[in-house]
């Protein structure tokens, strides 16, 4: 049967990639790859794009068009037997560019045609070809003696099974976190095909309800369009601690060892080839000149754009006021007003006419009204359908007087019809 990585097909076949194609596909294309490159260094003396750079091109790109397909695959479809066949090929791939960026007679070959009579001949694209291809043989340590030649290729070998390495755990923490509904109003405000594709993930995994993963289909839909306010919590907080020391999966998968690793060999790299650190080595292939200029830029650019994220953030409080009475927004909490008495689940302030009780579904034990709230006080709130007590306050003739000394509230709550999927918590006096 054909390799389906070896043919020259413009798009990749994925349907027929199997685990067992890959290794000896690379094998076969970096042996071609290594043949065809000295027989082109011996068939000349005189060196040209034509004779060896757009030849040498074509097999790289070859090689690139059987590798990518392999990495996408590695990205979006992993299992053991592909994941073992990818890491059997990154040293090698590793070593095969290794030995071109520290090629004496390919790089002699490029001085030749940089140095010669057609270069100012070629177009700009060649010229930069050329150039890259020139700052490269620096980078990969051309210069370098025997002994350092050999520990960079060791360190690019290294980094490129790290590298490989922290994204398995990134792609294993997404797919090792869940959360298992089974009552569909904890997904009020979802599209229909977010509900959809929740339910099907749980029968896959022969559960009833609904399942949510860290997957971006069913991730980027909760954080966007979830009412239920934990809920988007539960699964940013899950998201965001992937592959760490921390968050619901703590420890499990942790990347902090692999990126310490990188950060050191990073060092060592760029040092063992002149530079300060790996910021400068970095910069090397990049337009910005150094890392003050990469700074600069993002001060200036966060300068810009800090008056446009005012003017959201200004929209979000007259949202939240205009919609909830609510008139401060803060991370997580917000202030009881008195020009309101609206408050949110988190946080609660004693002094106006606070529950002592955070819990979401709870309001009881309410203080007495004080600090000014205006003479048609509110005492009654109707927690969002979410189930997060965002009070949208409604007159009564049961309010105390401002400031009243003495008067006592308690609440009790109420279930709201089956429609509004809420709570009702009606204050009473108390005393």
């Amino acid at each position: 049967m054909t390799n389906p990585l070896l043919t020259t097909a413009d798009l990749p076949r994925y349907a027929a990639i199997r685990p067992e194609h890959i290794e000896p596909a690379i094998d076969r294309m970096l042996t071609d790859n290594r043949v065809e490159l000295e027989r082109l260094l011996a068939a000349h003396h005189t060196y040209t794009w034509d004779n060896l750079i757009q030849p040498l091109e074509e097999l790289e790109d070859r090689l690139n068009k059987a590798w990518s397909p392999v990495n996408h695959l590695h990205s979006v479809r992993d299992s053991e037997d592909l994941r073992a066949a990818y890491n059997a090929c990154l040293p090698k791939l590793s070593a095969h560019y290794t030995e071109l960026g520290q090629h004496e007679g390919l790089y002699q070959a490029y001085r030749q045609i940089a140095d010669g009579p057609e270069y100012p001949r070629l177009d700009p694209a060649q010229r930069k070809v050329i150039d890259n291809a020139l700052r490269d043989f620096r980078l990969s340590g051309i210069a370098l003696p025997p002994a350092q030649r050999d520990r960079y290729k060791a360190i690019m070998q290294e980094l490129a099974q790290l590298s490989a390495k922290f994204s398995e755990n990134v792609l294993d923490a997404t797919q090792g976190w869940t959360q298992h509904l089974s009552d569909e109003a904890q997904l009020a405000g979802l599209p229909e095909s977010a509900k959809a594709l929740a339910r099907q993930t749980a029968r896959q995994r022969d559960l009833d309800g609904w399942l949510l993963t860290l997957e971006l289909p069913s991730y980027l839909p909760v954080l966007n369009y979830a009412d239920d306010r934990e809920l988007r919590r539960t699964l940013y907080d899950a998201y965001c601690t992937r592959a760490s020391d921390q968050g619901p999966n703590a420890g499990q998968w942790d990347n902090g060892a692999v990126m310490e690793r990188i950060l050191a060999l990073r060092h060592e790299v760029a040092q063992l080839l002149g530079f300060h650190d790996y910021s400068d080595y970095s910069l090397a292939t990049k337009m910005a000149d150094s890392p003050d200029q990469v700074l600069a830029f993002l001060d200036d650019l966060a300068g810009r754009a800090q008056p446009q994220a005012q003017r959201e953030l200004d929209e979000l409080r007259h949202f939240a006021r205009d919609h909830f009475g609510m008139d401060d927004l803060q991370a997580g909490t917000s202030a009881i007003t008195r020009k309101n008495c609206a408050s949110t689940a988190i946080g609660y302030r004693r002094k106006n006419c606070a529950p002592t009780s955070p819990s979401p579904e709870c309001c009881r034990g309410c203080s007495r009204w004080r600090n000014g709230c205006s003479a048609s006080s509110f005492t009654r709130w109707t927690l969002s359908k979410s189930g997060i007590p965002m009070f949208a306050p409604t007159k009564s003739s049961m309010a105390p007087a401002p400031n009243a000394a003495g008067s006592t509230w308690t609440c009790t709550r109420v279930r709201t019809s089956a429609a509004a999927r809420g709570w009702t918590a009606a204050c009473r006096d108390g005393s």
